[in-house]
């Protein structure tokens, strides 16, 4: 199957540019409830904030109050909009959400609590993604392989023409760099699993593989680590899209078992998740450190602040942070309890952004 990267063709942005018109008046219906949080409500302004995550059910965003060591989950923010997904970005300050009723796609200010801007983007995407650092976003849709590259979220955010991703099967992973303009993406078939890369120039096979399961590029850079649950590996991609090298860093030999996902903090070092717990590895030289958990680690998301990812999916009473940002990693266990359903209150819609 030939694999391409193409901006829409006519008849296609055609296509858009009408389901949008459409989109665009019955979305306004359902942000128009939502509006900036008034002075009189300061919404977190003055209380210390460890991070954010995403609620159990994925609808809804929780701040971790309080200072690394003393914190609690604090209760589900209101928005004024009721939302069907919400994801929060790496160190962004931000979130995006999808409006239950209409499918439109928002930007949520974490800081103020409201909405911030509704994206001129295609309702419900099937993913929201984020770069490392959270300077850029993008939205994917899984009929015709559609991603949107968001940018400046919280400024002045715009929303670039759709880029067709599609590859010799179904996708199973997709991620995006910190400058916007390099995407990868992991396919699976009945002979396997494939990773291409995809940008301005094209479409560029990277490596075979498995079973990959989780794609993450490093801060600031084209550099990747693939997970590779089926063949035990993580592997390391220097220059994607470019000369790129591929590198197995850490596999089976190396005592690594059924990997879940790797994260680069810096493009030296990372975490790496799998059946044995956590290891923070060397990225040079495959030397694995064991990171004591204390816990059952299922996921490595980012909270909203640099090196702090949470760990676990929702236990009853307490969830695990790993925090990088200081000399030594440590696992914080933090208070928590389930989200509790929102009564959404009414507030303006706030400004649109435009596609560009």
């Amino acid at each position: 199957m030939k694999v391409r990267i193409a901006v829409v063709t006519l008849f296609t942005a055609v296509t858009c540019f009408a389901a949008a018109a459409v989109a665009q008046s019955s979305a306004a219906v359902g942000v128009a409830a939502a509006q900036s949080k008034s002075k009189a409500e300061p919404g977190l302004a003055g209380r210390a904030v460890v991070g954010y995550l995403a609620t159990s059910s994925g609808t809804g965003i929780q701040p971790i109050v309080g200072v690394a060591g003393a914190s609690r989950v604090g209760e589900q923010i209101d928005f004024g909009l009721a939302l069907g997904a919400a994801a929060v970005a790496p160190a962004g300050g931000y979130g995006i959400g999808v409006a239950a009723e209409t499918g439109e796609v928002v930007i949520l200010d974490l800081a103020s609590e409201s909405v911030a801007a509704g994206l001129d983007a295609p309702m419900n995407p099937n993913r929201i993604l984020f770069s490392p650092s959270g300077e850029v976003a993008a939205l994917y849709y899984r009929a015709g392989a559609q991603l949107n590259v968001v940018r400046d979220p919280l400024g002045s955010p715009t929303v670039d023409e759709a880029l067709t991703v599609s590859g010799p099967g179904v996708v199973t992973a997709v991620a995006i760099a910190d400058s916007g303009d390099m995407v990868l993406a992991a396919f699976s078939s009945e002979g396997g699993a494939t990773v291409y890369s995809f940008s301005d120039s094209g479409a560029q096979f990277v490596t075979p593989a498995k079973q990959v399961v989780d794609l993450r590029f490093s801060p600031n850079s084209h550099d990747a680590l693939i997970t590779d649950a089926g063949a035990a590996e993580i592997v390391l991609v220097t220059n994607v899209g470019e000369s790129s090298a591929v590198r197995v860093v850490a596999d089976a030999k190396s005592g690594l078992t059924a990997p879940i996902t790797a994260a680069s903090i810096d493009g030296e070092t990372a975490y790496v998740l799998s059946a044995d717990g956590i290891a923070k590895l060397d990225l040079a030289t495959g030397a694995a450190e064991s990171v004591d958990c204390r816990c059952q680690p299922s996921g490595l998301d980012a909270v909203g602040r640099d090196s702090r990812f949470h760990l676990t999916g929702s236990q009853p009473g307490v969830i695990a942070l790993l925090d990088g940002s200081g000399d030594e990693d440590a696992i914080v266990l933090v208070p928590a309890r389930p989200a509790a359903s929102l009564t959404v209150s009414a507030r303006r819609s706030p400004a649109r952004s435009r596609s560009r």
